[in-house]
C-alpha cells in the first residue's frame, strides 16, 4: 500500500476543513501536511482532532514577506519546496488539492488509479481536470451541520459559464520517482507532458457555495474584483426564480463594505 499524503496552503478554512479531511481520508490519504497563510485565523483547535494526521506550519514560519514577495509563479512556491526538502521521503505520493475541492471517485477507483501508473516509471504525475460547482442558489449553508454538506448539498456542475475554468487542473504527484526538486512541476495546472498521466476523474471545484459564503470571500478574505475572471454575483451564486425578486437587494449587499466577518458565522 502507498503512503498517500496531502499538501497545501490554508486560509481561513474552519468552517469546510473538517468534512475535506474526513473525505480524503476516506479515500486512503494518510498524512496532511497543512501550511496556515499570513494573516490567517488558527486552524489549531479545529484540527487537533485528528492528532499525528494532520502537521500544521505556519506560513510565516517558512517564508519571510520579502520572499514571498519575490515569489515569480505563485505564493504556494515557498510551500512546495519545504515540503520537498521535509518530507519528500516519508511519503510515495502527495497530492495538491485545495479544501473547495473534491475528487469524484471512491477509495477503490482512487487507490487502483494510483498503484496502477505507480508501477510505470515514465509516469511521474497523475492530473485532475476541474469540474466548477454552483451555490444552486443558497442563501446560507443548507445542512450546515451533515458531515458531508458540500458534496451532498451542492451538485449542480457549471459547463457553459465556466468552460474556460474547467479545464484548469490540479496534480498528484509520485514522490517516490523525483530525483531532485527541478523535476518537480508546479502541482497547478493546466499543463502537458510525457511524464503525466490525464485521469478520468473529475476535480469537484466549489468556487462558492452560498450567497453568504460569496460575501465572505469578498469581504472577509478580501478577494479581489479584478481578475481575468472577475467574481460576479450572478457567476458565482445562481439567482433562481425564488430569488429572482431579491436580486437587486443582493447586488446592493455586495457593495457594503461593513460587511463583518460575525455576520457570516
Amino acid at each position: 500500500m502507498l503512503n498517500i499524503c496531502i499538501c497545501q496552503l490554508i486560509k481561513d478554512e474552519q468552517r469546510y476543513i473538517e468534512e475535506w479531511i474526513d473525505f480524503y481520508l476516506n479515500l486512503g490519504v494518510s498524512k496532511f501536511i497543512l501550511f496556515e497563510d499570513w494573516n490567517s485565523s488558527s486552524h489549531v483547535d479545529v484540527l487537533s482532532k485528528y492528532g499525528d494526521k494532520v502537521i500544521l506550519h505556519k506560513l510565516c514560519d517558512i517564508a519571510t514577506e520579502e520572499e514571498m514577495r519575490n515569489v515569480k509563479e505563485t505564493r504556494q512556491e515557498p510551500i512546495w519546496k519545504y515540503f520537498y526538502e521535509h518530507y519528500k521521503k516519508d511519503f510515495d505520493v502527495c497530492l495538491f488539492v485545495d479544501v473547495d475541492e473534491y475528487l469524484e471517485c471512491n477509495y477503490t477507483e482512487f487507490i487502483n488509479e494510483i498503484e496502477t501508473y505507480n508501477k510505470d516509471n515514465n509516469i511521474q504525475f497523475i492530473t485532475y481536470t476541474w469540474q466548477v460547482m454552483s451555490a444552486n442558489g443558497h442563501i446560507k449553508d443548507p445542512y450546515s451541520n451533515h458531515k458531508y454538506s458540500l458534496i451532498n448539498t451542492y451538485t449542480k456542475k457549471f459547463n457553459k459559464q465556466f468552460k474556460d475554468l474547467n479545464i484548469n487542473t490540479k496534480s498528484l504527484i509520485f514522490l517516490n520517482k523525483l530525483n531532485s526538486y527541478t523535476d518537480f512541476c508546479a502541482p497547478h495546472g493546466p499543463w502537458e507532458g510525457d511524464n503525466l498521466i490525464k485521469s478520468d476523474i473529475r476535480l469537484r471545484h466549489y468556487l462558492t457555495k452560498s450567497w453568504e459564503e460569496y460575501k465572505y470571500r469578498i469581504f472577509f478574505r478580501g478577494e479581489p474584483a479584478n481578475r481575468n475572471w472577475t467574481r460576479h454575483i450572478e457567476d458565482f451564486f445562481e439567482i433562481n426564480e425564488d430569488l429572482l425578486p431579491y436580486k437587486e437587494q443582493l447586488l446592493k449587499e455586495c457593495e457594503n463594505l461593513e460587511y463583518k466577518y460575525n455576520d457570516y458565522n
